[in-house]
């Protein structure tokens, strides 16, 4: 049985060999170059970039790259390559349905690439599974989908905390809403997740805390405030080491409170949240030794 799923950094070589044995396929020539050096790094970094693949007993048969293009609000598929032994067996069409999945799940509403003129077997498929003829851009047809998600907000952050004689102190914010919660705020165009969060953490508490990036949860809810729009929130751990946190936008943020564990539950109102403290906590007993 196929499976699917988000590469690690262990498919990098079978990735790089199906890219090269689907230029020989295009170019009908074994006279190709691969990918330049460091090319694939960003689909294995914090970027919302990913490559999918199609995994048979353990061996990647099958790949398909992702481009998100958060602010343009689309995702553009690049190299999709099956080997030959896999080839019509729905394979193409089932890492397209997962890269949908993933436009929906992060929030992007439109898919676009390019496909040859020359490939009208390709092209005809495409039609099938829904998409339309955008723009003919010289040998190439562009050809896009939309409609795919319903509004989407991310936002990134971090659970930050320092260590006081030996007890862990954890930074709450305690928002204009009133509410507390976890310095964070919006994604901006360019940015990692690991950019944001260390931006909205000095920005919101004036602190220049390390990023623990080896944890990483996240939450997603509707915005009551936004009917129809879903927001996410991605929360990394970072410490800080005799530092004074200070409030640095007022305008968002009311307060900071320094609190060991057992004080910040009974400070949090929502679940989720005390949820994802105690994820942190485990973590950084575990850990921070």
């Amino acid at each position: 049985m196929i499976e699917y799923r988000k590469a690690v950094e262990n498919d990098r070589a079978s990735i790089e060999a199906l890219f090269i044995e689907m230029l020989q396929t295009i170019y009908r020539t074994d006279d190709v170059e691969g990918y330049e050096e460091g090319y694939l790094n960003r689909y294995f970094s914090d970027h919302e970039d990913e490559v999918i693949v199609a995994v048979d007993n353990g061996q990647v048969v099958a790949f398909l790259s992702v481009q998100v293009f958060r602010g343009d609000n689309y995702i553009y598929l690049d190299d999709l390559s099956v080997t030959a032994r896999y080839r019509d067996q729905g394979i193409g069409s089932c890492l397209i349905k997962s890269a949908e999945d993933y436009a929906k799940v992060i929030g992007i509403s439109a898919i676009v690439f390019h496909v040859e003129t020359s490939n009208e077997r390709a092209h005809a498929l495409y039609k099938r599974l829904g998409y339309k003829d955008d723009l003919k851009d010289g040998s190439r047809i562009r050809m896009a989908k939309d409609g795919l998600s319903e509004a989407f907000e991310k936002s990134c952050g971090a659970i930050v905390y320092t260590i006081e004689d030996g007890i862990i102190k954890y930074l709450l914010v305690e928002e204009a809403s009133g509410f507390h919660s976890f310095p964070k705020g919006h994604m901006e165009n360019g940015e990692t997740e690991k950019e944001t969060a260390i931006r909205e953490i000095k920005e919101e508490t004036d602190l220049d805390a390390t990023l623990i990036s080896d944890f990483r949860v996240s939450e997603q809810y509707q915005l009551s405030e936004k009917p129809g729009v879903t927001k996410q929130v991605v929360y990394y751990l970072a410490k800080y080491i005799d530092e004074n946190p200070r409030v640095v936008r007022p305008q968002e943020v009311r307060a900071l409170q320094s609190l060991s564990l057992e004080d910040a539950l009974a400070v949090i109102e929502h679940d989720n949240k005390k949820e994802l403290l105690l994820q942190a906590d485990k973590y950084i007993k575990a850990t921070d030794k």
